[in-house]
C-alpha cells in the first residue's frame, strides 16, 4: 500500500506487453485505470508503458489497470489492485 497524508498527485504506469509472437513491439490500443471500480483516465499507448497522473483525495482507493484490446489483441483480465490510502 502506499500512505499519503493528504490529497496528492500520484502518478501512475501500466505496461502492456505481447507474449509471442510480436515480442517487443508496443501493444496498440489503450490502457483505462480504476479507482474503486471506477474509470478515471484512458491512456492510448504510444510506448508499452500507459502512464497517468491524477490527484486523490483523502481516502482509500483501490488502483486497477486493463488494457482494452485492439482491432488485432484481445483486452486484458484488471490487473491486481494497488491500494492508495490519504488522509
Amino acid at each position: 500500500p502506499v500512505l499519503a497524508t493528504s490529497a496528492k498527485t500520484i502518478t501512475l504506469r501500466a505496461r502492456a506487453r505481447v507474449t509471442l509472437p510480436g515480442k517487443g513491439r508496443v501493444v496498440p490500443g489503450t490502457v483505462t485505470f480504476y479507482d474503486n471500480g471506477s474509470p478515471i483516465a484512458t491512456v492510448t499507448l504510444t510506448t508499452p508503458t500507459a502512464v497517468f497522473t491524477g490527484l486523490f483525495a483523502a481516502g482509500v482507493h483501490s488502483i486497477t489497470a486493463t488494457y482494452d484490446g485492439s482491432s488485432t489483441l484481445q483486452p486484458s483480465a484488471a490487473s491486481a489492485p494497488l491500494t492508495i490510502t490519504t488522509t
